[in-house]
C-alpha cells in the first residue's frame, strides 16, 4: 500500500517516501490502538464504511495517473466484503 501511495504522489511531484508513510501509519495506529475507529465501528455493525473515500482515493489518483493500484483496489474489496 504505501509502496503505490508513494508512486502516485511522485508523479504528483509530492515527495513522500513509503517509508514515511508506513512510519506515519504506524504512529498513528499505535496512539488510537486503544480507540474503535469509525471504520471498525461500521464494519462491526454491517455498515458502509469510509474505505472508499481512504484506499478508493489512492485507486482514483493511480488511475488518472496511469498507475496499478492493484493493492489499495484490494483493500477496498476486502473491507467491503466484511462490512456487507
Amino acid at each position: 500500500l504505501a509502496l503505490e501511495i508513494e508512486t502516485i504522489c511522485n508523479s504528483q511531484d509530492i515527495n513522500l517516501s513509503a517509508s514515511d508513510i508506513f512510519n506515519i501509519s504506524c504512529d498513528v495506529a499505535q496512539k488510537t490502538s486503544e480507540n474503535y475507529s469509525s471504520m471498525h465501528q461500521d464494519i462491526l455493525n454491517k455498515r458502509q464504511s469510509e474505505i472508499e473515500l481512504i484506499n478508493g482515493f489512492w485507486q482514483q489518483a493511480g488511475t488518472l495517473a496511469g498507475l496499478s493500484t492493484v493493492h489499495n483496489s484490494q483493500m477496498v474489496k476486502l473491507v467491503q466484503e466484511f462490512s456487507s
